[in-house]
């Protein structure tokens, strides 16, 4: 074979991998930045000082809806655990280093219940809404039954928001104010629950999540204390002895109270059914049509991923019949992406840098044609499309793992090269989430296709071309109130409902979109 037919061969080749490249960009492209005005709207009314208010079209405010809303979402949860379905729900790892186990819907529903019940037995005749904390984060399958037990039954779950276990201050903090009868716990914080028991005189049981059996050292210290301690073993064997019908909730009852450390105190934001069927439906919207979760989808939750959206978004899934698996630690966070392989996964910016340094340490990123390959792909994300189907991805991109990452925005925005690798190398989405207690999850997400890097100057509202000033938030999602802090509450929260997000500002753009500072 001469160099001619050799060249028109190479020629062939290239001008094909462009044609497949062109043909099958238009089905695949995402929705382009010039239709992001479609996306949102403005009110057509404003108060006085107000530039813009942007809207959620998923839950209108004011709604007559919201009741029957409320109730939906208690019954999908109802329904979901009554059916006899042996699909996965929950994918879990008992060992850190070993295999994920599922744990079937029906199993799951059982758990559930038998929790449900048995904590409603303790309770006595307890008023609905009666705080349980849960406090067992490292034993997330445990920490996430006890929720949804609380959904079900009408008791309000405290819950702690932190990166970080309670430690024992914050954990006193929440004890005495909250004045609550019953605490689920991990084995490893059971010794900082015993050592302050003395000081919270309402804290009759601790159930402890992670054990079949308590030591008899820990069961005499606790009768001193007159405290009983409980496996959930024994709870789920009470809840059965005890069955008990399912409390339906109304709109203002109380699902969860949302502890974090701020300062050098506790602060609790008390979020409703109606807060919590807002952040559910917030998730599917968020998500366009063509990405909509579904039973083939595999979700990794982070380590201690407990944000208040991130809660949500396990309720989303599970209805949507997807599967919800738990990474146990950062140091085995990429094995449990790679070996999972799962369709979406919720990240940090400590994650988001940590698959980053794994895709750029991964032996295809060493070939040679690797940077030019990335080069290609940015330039992709630059015309607005996230996608797999180039001839970079054919011919070098394709030994890396591909998946769709939730990427929730802590106190420092996440590293925008970071964010761009992924996207461009494994051809996956990234959303960038912006979620406050105060908001029951989701403030803001990113819309597709807004790949652009933005330097964002100032913070006066004489700003030009823009505006800028502190975010507010109003309507259903808002939180109602800090938990018996009734100074604060009065502080953040101004006129007609709007609740003012605590050192949060923003750019509110002329196609609606809000840019955090």
């Amino acid at each position: 074979m001469d160099e001619v037919t050799i060249g028109l061969a190479l020629a062939a080749v290239a001008l094909f991998l462009k044609y497949r490249s062109d043909t099958f960009r238009s089905t695949i492209v995402d929705t382009h930045p010039m239709i992001l005005p479609n996306q949102t709207h403005f009110s057509a009314t404003r108060n006085k000082g107000e530039w813009a208010i942007a809207r959620n079209r998923a839950t209108p405010y004011p709604s007559k809806n919201h009741p029957q809303f409320v109730h939906n979402i208690h019954e999908s949860l109802v329904k979901l655990f009554a059916t006899a379905s042996t699909s996965p729900a929950f994918l879990h790892k008992p060992i850190p280093a070993g295999p994920f186990v599922p744990i079937s819907v029906s199993e799951l529903g059982a758990y559930a219940n038998e929790i449900g019940c048995g904590i409603l037995h303790l309770l006595g005749g307890a008023e609905k809404g009666a705080p349980v904390g849960v406090f067992a984060d490292d034993t997330e399958v445990d920490a996430k039954v006890v929720e949804f037990a609380a959904v079900l039954y009408g008791f309000a779950a405290c819950l702690w928001g932190g990166d970080k276990a309670i430690n024992q201050e914050n954990l006193r903090k929440v004890l005495t104010r909250t004045e609550m009868q019953i605490i689920v716990v991990s084995e490893s914080t059971l010794e900082n629950v015993l050592n302050i028991a003395g000081q919270c005189k309402e804290l009759k049981h601790i159930v402890v999540s992670n054990i079949k059996t308590i030591s008899q050292t820990h069961t005499e210290r606790a009768k001193a204390l007159n405290v009983k301690l409980h496996t959930l073993e024994s709870i789920r064997r009470l809840g059965r002895e005890h069955p008990h019908e399912h409390v339906k909730p109304e709109t203002p009852d109380v699902a969860a109270i949302l502890f974090q450390e701020i300062g050098a105190d506790v602060e609790g934001v008390v979020l409703t059914h109606l807060n919590l069927s807002v952040a559910i439906s917030a998730v599917y919207v968020t998500l366009p049509q063509q990405q909509k979760i579904g039973d083939k989808d595999v979700c990794l939750i982070r380590p201690r991923g407990n944000t208040a959206f991130e809660r949500a978004l396990v309720y989303a899934l599970l209805f949507a019949g997807a599967q919800v698996a738990f990474s146990a630690s950062n140091t085995t966070f990429v094995y449990d992406v790679t070996s999972l392989k799962p369709s979406l996964l919720t990240s940090s910016a400590a994650t988001i840098s940590i698959l980053s340094a794994a895709i750029s340490s991964h032996s295809a990123a060493k070939a040679w044609g690797f940077a030019r390959a990335k080069a290609g792909k940015v330039q992709e994300l630059r015309e607005g499309r996230c996608w797999t189907g180039t001839w970079w991805d054919s011919i070098f991109l394709k030994d890396i793992e591909r998946s769709s990452i939730w990427n929730l925005r802590e106190s420092q925005p996440t590293d925008l090269d970071a964010v761009e690798t992924i996207r461009a190398i494994i051809g996956c989405q990234v959303f960038e989430t912006f979620s406050r207690n105060e908001a029951g999850g989701l403030v803001c997400a990113s819309a597709f296709g807004d790949y652009a890097k933005v330097q964002h100057i100032g913070y006066s509202v004489s700003d030009k071309p823009n505006p800028h000033g502190a975010v507010c938030i109003r309507g259903p999602a808002a939180a109602k109130s800090y938990y018996k802090d009734s100074i604060k509450s009065a502080a953040v929260v101004e006129g007609e409902g709007w609740i003012r997000l605590d050192g949060v500002y923003g750019e509110l753009l002329p196609n609606g979109t809000l840019a955090l500072l």
